[in-house]
Order: C-alpha cells, then sequence, then structure tokens
C-alpha cells in the first residue's frame, strides 16, 4: 500500500515531468519557428542578390525583409486560386520615362494622363533612355536631350475590342486598366483577375499583340518583370482594358 509521502513524490513526479514535456515542446516550437525564419531570411539574402538590391540601414534592409515576408504569403494565396490561370511569384519592378519631368499638365509621380504625354512626344520629341535616366522622383524638364523620334499626330480608339484590334497591325497601343496588386507578382500564364474593376482604371501600359484570347502587354515595370522582358498576358474583357485606347502615327 502506498504511504502519504510515496503518493506525494509519484505526483510530484508527475507534474514534473508534464511540465518538462511542455518545456521541450516550447523549445520544439521556437526551434522550428526559427529554422523558418532563417530560410526566409536566406531566400530573401538570394532575393537581394539576384535583383542587385542594396539598403541604406539595417533597419531598412528588416522592412524590406517584413514586406517580403507578408508578400510571399499574397503569392501562395494567389498561386493556390483554382480560377486564376496566371503564375504568380517573386519579382523586381521598375519604372522608365522622361515624360514624368516634363509632362506639365499631369501630376509627375502623382499620375498622369496620355494626351499631355502625346504632345510632349510631338513637340520637342523623345529621346533616348540612355540620355535621359528614369528617377523615381518629380524633376525639373530637361531642355537639352537629342530628339530621336517625333510624334506625328495619336486617334482615340476606346471603347471596344473590335476597335483595339482594327487598330493593333498599324500601332502598339497605349492603353488605361485597372493595375491590382496580382499584376505586381505575374510571372507567367493568362492573367484573369476577380479583383480588377473592369470601370476602373489606374495604370497606363501598352497593348503589342493578340494572343488567342489574350492580350499581350507591355508594363513599364522593367524587363525583370513579367514574361518575355517587361510584358505580360491579360484575357481580353477584364481590367478596364479598352475603356481608354489610342493609336499613336510616328
Amino acid at each position: 500500500m502506498m504511504t502519504y509521502a510515496c503518493s506525494l513524490l509519484f505526483w510530484r513526479f508527475v507534474f514534473a515531468t508534464a511540465v518538462l514535456i511542455c518545456l521541450f515542446k516550447d523549445v520544439e516550437v521556437e526551434s522550428q519557428d526559427g529554422a523558418v525564419e532563417l530560410a526566409l531570411m536566406q531566400q530573401f539574402e538570394q532575393f537581394m542578390v539576384e535583383h542587385e538590391k542594396v539598403y541604406d540601414s539595417l533597419e531598412e534592409k528588416m522592412r524590406r525583409f517584413e514586406i517580403f515576408k507578408d508578400n510571399l504569403k499574397k503569392i501562395e494565396e494567389l498561386n493556390a486560386d483554382p480560377e486564376q490561370t496566371a503564375i504568380f511569384g517573386v519579382n523586381v519592378m521598375a519604372d522608365l520615362t522622361k515624360l514624368v519631368d516634363c509632362t506639365k499638365d499631369n501630376d509627375m509621380c502623382e499620375g498622369g494622363w496620355f494626351e499631355p504625354a502625346f504632345k510632349v512626344m510631338e513637340n520637342p520629341g523623345l529621346c533616348a533612355e540612355k540620355d535621359y535616366k528614369y528617377t523615381a522622383k518629380n524633376g525639373t524638364c530637361k531642355s537639352k536631350f537629342t530628339v530621336i523620334e517625333k510624334l506625328k499626330s495619336f486617334k482615340d480608339v476606346s471603347g471596344s475590342d473590335s476597335k483595339l484590334i482594327a487598330a493593333l497591325p498599324t500601332s502598339p497601343l497605349p492603353i488605361a486598366m485597372n493595375c491590382n496588386d496580382d499584376m505586381q507578382w505575374y510571372v507567367g500564364g493568362v492573367m484573369i483577375s476577380k479583383y480588377c474593376p473592369a470601370n476602373e482604371t489606374n495604370h497606363a501600359v501598352v497593348i503589342v499583340g493578340l494572343c488567342g484570347d489574350a492580350w499581350r502587354i507591355r508594363n513599364s515595370w522593367g524587363t525583370k518583370w513579367g514574361v518575355e522582358q517587361g510584358h505580360i498576358y491579360i484575357k481580353r474583357g477584364t481590367c478596364g482594358i479598352g475603356g481608354y485606347a489610342y493609336q499613336l502615327f510616328a
């Protein structure tokens, strides 16, 4: 028969064992979390090398790392959507054009519109990208550059796919479309977004072709983004494409 003292020792042993098991589980969870965080940091470091990312401080680097982790979750969710036919992944974005500084009827880095930009393309005209680097901030229009091309005229072809298809053989077509977060992470396939309303536009791109039921579109986020050095395929009838479109004559 177990004495009171033995019984007390037994239950103390059971309690201590339970505490140790909980502690070991906590350590195991922390170890797993640490391993995941380390793997994410290694992926982030690889991303920095691949895209030549350099940050001004450790604080800035860690802030970007947190954004990077959040974006990985978004990408995973997008790729898990059974209705989506595009592929999403980590990539880099950039912009380029001298029209930001020189188009005074637009809002520079806060956004602009086609026709004031077309007027700049008509006079004084366009220069080579190497002669007018993009700085990602508002600036003063530089008057000294070598003009390599001028726009003669432009025509509004907004309203329907048939107008776009008819105009496309003669000119790439600058258009306005609705751009959402999905597009930022596009790396392949045909994008069919549920989250870009057809009656809204917030981004300018250029239609350069038609492939089956998808527009081939050149974006302004650099050649490392998207497919085929800066392009995306978007299903016709989505994202407001065709609501605002122009045919150019050089």
